[in-house]
């Protein structure tokens, strides 16, 4: 996975632009981020790596709640009472929506209709208990990364199967949905070297999302690193780049055709450029091994008359 910093400063490497020439090190993150966007919303958004669940709680008399801010777009809903869940009907039509109002199905923890009006979403019967999860589930809002790297904190302990790690200093709340990676050096009383999403974090203690997989640190000075990442597979981080070197080439040189159209072909074959009527390079890689969230069972590759017909153009990786 390549964090900002990561993106940026190969993005500085390969376009020769000095760190020092901020002016210019703006732009290719501002074209970055924007990369980062068109990716994500590449088949209207609809990736296994951007659903995403919020909980809010019910409030008793409370029709209407907010969307949660990191949600671009509902997929639906469901309401935790007590151990069961409940998966209310969703509902597109107005009319329909005033005809299931005028049936005044008063104040019930059982919903059965949801619908969608504006950035709220309506249930019916409203709730009659406080404090009840109704979770969302959806589209990430796919944000701009705008914070370094993080370098100074050092790890003391983290147990093998274990999401606590306690550092020497330096966690902040705001790291909750940053990644970690213990520096691995292949010694004792370092990490493993993968990343692993901030649930939560305090100025001592990081929790993870998902349990540590490296040997064990016990009193321990490990090297990591607090970072931003996209949401793109970590296979895919260089399709945001080669969308970046595209567009900065075409800006800023743009007699220069054979750079910028070299980038546009290894990020999707040349698609959205116009250079190309199908999808290849990186995105054709995407497109044909991301539309999934659950592996399918391995099918070998079949021959008839010596031609590779389970072989498809968009797996190239260079789309030329």
């Amino acid at each position: 996975m390549k964090s900002l910093t990561q993106s940026i400063a190969l993005l500085n490497s390969m376009t020769k632009v000095p760190t020092t020439d901020t002016t210019t090190t703006t732009l290719l993150t501002q074209l970055w981020n924007d990369s980062v966007r068109t990716v994500c919303n590449i088949r209207s958004g609809k990736w296994w790596f951007l659903q995403s669940t919020t909980d809010v709680d019910t409030v008793d008399g409370q029709q209407g709640y907010a969307i949660p801010a990191g949600i671009r777009k509902i997929i639906d809903i469901y309401v935790t009472v007590g151990t069961t869940v409940y998966t209310p009907i969703p509902v597109y039509s107005p009319e329909k929506w005033n005809n299931i109002l005028s049936m005044q199905l008063s104040e019930s923890d059982v919903p059965q209709f949801y619908f969608v009006e504006g950035n709220k979403v309506l249930i019916e019967p409203t709730p009659a208990t406080d404090g009840y999860a109704i979770t969302f589930r959806g589209r990430k809002n796919v944000k701009d990364l705008t914070v370094a790297d993080l370098t100074t904190p050092t790890v003391t302990t983290i147990a093998n199967g274990g999401t606590a790690i306690t550092i020497n200093a330096g966690g902040l709340v705001s790291m909750a949905g940053k990644y970690i990676r213990i520096t691995n050096t292949g010694v004792a009383n370092t990490g493993d070297g993968q990343w692993y999403e901030i649930a939560s974090a305090t100025a001592t203690t990081i929790t993870l999302v998902s349990p540590y997989e490296g040997t064990a640190i016990a009193a321990g000075t490990a090297a990591c690193t607090i970072s931003q990442m996209t949401p793109i597979p970590e296979a895919y981080d260089m399709a945001p780049i080669y969308r970046t070197l595209a567009l900065f080439y075409q800006i800023n040189d743009p007699l220069s055709s054979v750079i910028y159209q070299t980038y546009w072909r290894l990020y999707d074959g040349g698609q959205e450029a116009g250079l190309s009527p199908m999808v290849g390079g990186l995105i054709g890689q995407m497109l044909e091994n991301e539309g999934e969230s659950i592996e399918g069972a391995y099918i070998p590759p079949s021959y008839s008359g010596g031609d590779r017909e389970w072989y498809k153009s968009r797996q190239d990786a260079t789309g030329f």
